[in-house]
């Protein structure tokens, strides 16, 4: 026969017995459905961790960021969904790390409470100086990977020019014409404009002027 502590009290009582001798209360172990599924699902939605919300934030997160992936139509849209995304996941790389590595941390003291009546006592020790280096070698990694990509000093915005004309033979027009070509000013840190390539979509050519 095991004994458990009743959740009003603190008593100790028997998993066979129907109440608490001390207070009345049932006993939580007699009542609770035994399913394994059930059992889960009961710790869940009875959970005071946001760990299921963090779930299902980032479900939510996963379907805006798919959907809005089929919206880029230029060069700035897919910029603007690149850092979106680095952002996403930055965030959840965090909150994996401090699961790792910060257990107690991630949950609320009345279910660390409710984990020590039922038996868990050690939950492992947290380590946050291995949260924060492994956190800091991620923000370090995205640093050096925006330094080689030149991302940081030397951005490049794609603008693209539209020209009409007309095209005359003896001075009685033939047609008009529209010509598309783009210009990618390259930027320093202060956002001054360096120098601008020249790229026509028609021949191919990449022309660098001053």
């Amino acid at each position: 026969m095991s004994l458990s502590k009743c959740t009003e009290c603190g008593h100790d009582v028997s998993n066979k017995a129907a109440a608490c001798i001390h207070c009345g209360h049932p006993n939580d172990m007699m009542t609770r459905p035994h399913a394994p599924l059930a059992t889960a699902w009961n710790a869940v939605t009875t959970s005071r961790t946001p760990i299921n919300v963090f779930a299902l934030a980032m479900m939510a997160c996963s379907a805006i960021l798919g959907a809005s992936a089929t919206q880029i139509d230029n060069a700035c849209d897919l910029t603007a969904f690149t850092y979106t995304l680095h952002i996403f996941l930055a965030i959840s790389g965090m909150f994996f790390a401090t699961i790792l590595f910060c257990r107690k941390g991630m949950y609320h003291p009345e279910d660390l409470a409710k984990a020590k009546q039922a038996g868990v006592e050690d939950l492992g020790h947290d380590k946050p100086m291995i949260a924060a280096i492994f956190i800091c070698l991620m923000v370090g990694g995205y640093t050096v990977y925006h330094l080689i990509s030149g991302s940081l000093g030397n951005e490049k915005h794609q603008l693209m020019q539209c020209v009409n004309y007309e095209l005359s033979i003896g001075g009685k027009p033939v047609g008009a014409y529209r010509y598309q070509y783009y210009l990618q000013p390259a930027l320093d840190r202060h956002g001054r404009i360096t120098h601008c390539f020249f790229e026509d979509p028609c021949f191919s050519t990449n022309m660098k002027y001053l």
